[in-house]
């Protein structure tokens, strides 16, 4: 059994569904995020988010006045401020407070979970299995990553992980997959 669950995104459905499931217990930092590169939240949770959200990487990247990403590691915020400028110090100060609550949990027993909607990322987490491994445990050898695939994904007997599959749409939990929690 789990001690808490945090949501590795890629988006909010994952953590909608979480909170439909009573899985989640607070809010953490990749919660509302965009992150289609699984390779940039290794290196947040790894480095301890130590260049997360550094104000000289954000842009906007849409027609929306609310949206804006990191620029290097293309990471969306879709859901935080009106004007990131004007309202930087209040939004690293909240990403600051998920920050220091996240690196707390993760010294308990954490299942990770992760919805992957497309190969590109499939093939990085099978070349990265260690790596992977090391990151989630980092401050607990017991903490897990749980992996939850579309249905048209092609998942290979040897993947190194546990995980499910979903069906419907990428990231919301089905009554056929709730029973794993």
């Amino acid at each position: 059994m789990f001690d808490c669950y945090i949501s590795l995104g890629p988006a909010c459905p994952m953590t909608s569904s979480m909170s439909k499931y009573g899985l989640r217990s607070f809010s953490g930092v990749f919660d509302w995020l965009v992150t289609s590169d699984f390779k940039w939240v290794l290196h947040y949770i790894e480095t301890d988010f130590k260049d997360f959200l550094l104000q000289e990487n954000l842009e906007r990247y849409d027609e929306s006045l609310i949206h804006f990403r990191d620029k290097l590691s293309d990471v969306k915020f879709t859901h935080d401020t009106e004007n990131f400028n004007d309202e930087y110090n209040k939004l690293k100060e909240k990403y600051n407070q998920r920050i220091n609550r996240f690196l707390e949990k993760m010294k308990s027993r954490v299942c990770y979970l992760r919805s992957v909607r497309n190969n590109k990322e499939l093939e990085y987490i099978q070349s990265n299995v260690g790596y992977i491994q090391c990151v989630i445990q980092k401050y607990n050898p017991n903490s897990e990553i749980l992996f939850l695939f579309d249905n048209n994904l092609s998942v290979p007997d040897d993947f190194g992980f546990r995980y499910y599959r979903l069906s419907g749409i990428w990231g919301v939990f089905t009554s056929d997959i709730a029973f794993i929690f």
